[in-house]
């Protein structure tokens, strides 16, 4: 090689050299700047169950948080479940009276219950019922329940549900029964007459009853009863009897085997009247045909899902198999204040359904609420505006539902939405409205709230900015991740 051609290689070598090296400085420039002390930053709210890593000067973030709160959630219904406020519109569309005894139906002031009372006018002997209009047909089993509390003391009859056939008007009755003497008694009736237009008379004799003591008059009870036939023809019949005004407990249960039976098709609130005028303030709950229960989604293979009424008592059990699914047999099928009880690994969690009905299909989540993060500043003197932007997400599993939004001392923003659909997620918007942000005596000045509701074991993460700005037109951001998992 030549001098002059080894002189032009170093020439280059340099100019190269120089050129990387200029480059090299810029980027380091960059994050020099990044880093240098900021005037808004995150700080860990010190919430439960959310674990906070600060890096930046606490201009970064990751927050891992477990929804570990377990809910239930209905997802179907099949049997029938009534809302007394809608008004007497409701009793004409569902509920006709039935028989010719003259009795009175009438709503309360606020048309939450119905007041039912026998013969008006007194005298012996008569029944009357408020029956469904639509009768869905003979079948094996149908249960009801309706709370029911006593408004008389010295009328003598028989207060509860019934359940009805449609074409011979007869029917059994499940309900509180008072005498001349002062007892009350919890028993199952039965009523076959010979007319199917002026149900009652003098027979209605009891196939099981048994006697209660304590407060009967104007104390709630709940009523279930219930009907099974089996394939030889036989009917069993179970009634409960809960003490709502008392707390919940189970006051009696009866059971009785009719091998001369009512195929009953239909129910409904009947009074039926010994002497005077008796009467009964009733609000239905609901009706099913099913006796069981499922849980489709939300926990894994081997929990156990326990059931129990209102008074503690054991009525279904099961175990989710290799699905993810678990059917529980009910002994009540149609129950007020039940109890849904999930174990899993060593960890239990019970959840209170107010109704619940054979043939109701649940599904498990877990979730969480609160604030992830909280928003620092040492311009004590100046509001300034924020918002948050979601620019990525990703879920392995399933989700119902992640919302993420900000809160100051006296408002809070829009949020971000998440949602599945099928195998995706479909966020809308990505972000939230502004919020003017005022700096607290201590720095703070808002945070960042997340609700997420995942099902078990799902993890996602949220890739989110932070901006903020103090002018029109300027703004920086803050960045977090937050990683969320289903379960405990």
């Amino acid at each position: 090689m030549t001098r002059r051609a080894f002189i032009a290689v170093i020439v280059l070598l340099l100019v190269a050299s120089i050129a990387y090296a200029t480059i090299y400085t810029q980027r380091w420039s960059y994050f020099t700047v990044n880093i240098s002390q900021p005037h808004v930053w995150f700080e860990d709210p010190q919430y439960p169950n959310v674990v906070v890593e600060l890096s930046n000067y606490k201009t970064s973030a990751i927050v891992n948080i477990p929804a570990g709160n377990m809910g239930v959630r209905l997802v179907n219904r099949t049997g029938l479940v009534y809302n007394l406020t809608q008004g007497y519109d409701y009793v004409s569309q569902y509920f006709e009276q039935y028989g010719q005894k003259n009795c009175n139906f009438s709503y309360t002031s606020d048309g939450s219950v119905i007041v039912a009372t026998g013969n008006p006018s007194g005298g012996l002997y008569g029944g009357c019922t408020l029956r469904y209009k639509y009768p869905p047909g003979v079948i094996a089993n149908i249960s009801f329940t309706a709370l029911m509390k006593t408004d008389d003391t010295n009328e003598q009859g028989i207060r509860g549900v019934s359940l009805w056939n449609s074409t011979s008007g007869y029917y059994y009755l499940a309900g509180i029964k008072n005498n001349a003497t002062g007892q009350w008694f919890f028993g199952i009736y039965k009523y076959t007459g010979t007319t199917t237009r002026e149900p009652g008379g003098p027979v209605i004799p009891a196939l099981v009853d048994t006697a209660i003591t304590g407060g009967v008059t104007s104390a709630w009870f709940s009523v279930s009863f219930q009907q099974i036939i089996y394939p030889n023809g036989t009917v069993v019949l179970k009634a409960w009897l809960y003490n709502i005004t008392g707390g919940g407990g189970l006051v009696a249960y009866l059971e009785k085997v009719d091998s001369s039976p009512i195929y009953a098709d239909n129910f409904g609130l009947t009074v039926y009247q010994i002497v005077n005028k008796p009467s009964a303030v009733f609000q239905i709950v609901g009706f099913t045909t099913e006796t069981r229960v499922l849980i489709v989604k939300g926990l894994p293979y081997c929990c156990y899902v326990y059931i129990y009424d209102s008074s503690g008592g054991l009525i279904g059990s099961g175990h989710v198999n290799e699905s993810g699914i678990v059917e529980i047999p009910l002994v009540n099928p149609s129950v007020i204040n039940a109890t849904i009880s999930v174990s899993c690994s060593g960890y239990t969690y019970n959840y209170t359904q107010s109704i619940l009905l054979g043939g109701d299909v649940f599904e498990v989540y877990f979730w969480f609420e609160g604030p992830a993060l909280m928003v620092y500043t040492d311009i004590l003197g100046m509001n300034f505006t924020g918002w948050l932007r979601l620019y990525n997400a990703s879920c392995n599993g399933s989700i119902y539902s992640i919302k993420v939004w900000l809160v100051n001392q006296t408002a809070i923003s829009s949020s971000i939405n998440i949602t599945q659909v099928d195998s995706g997620l479909l966020v809308y918007p990505d972000e939230t409205s502004l919020i003017i942000l005022t700096p607290q005596s201590t720095g703070w000045a808002g945070n960042v709230t997340l609700r997420a509701e995942l099902y078990y074991n799902t993890y996602c993460t949220l890739y989110t900015y932070f901006y903020y700005n103090y002018s029109i037109g300027a703004f920086s951001w803050l960045d977090a991740t937050m990683n969320i998992k289903g379960g405990p």
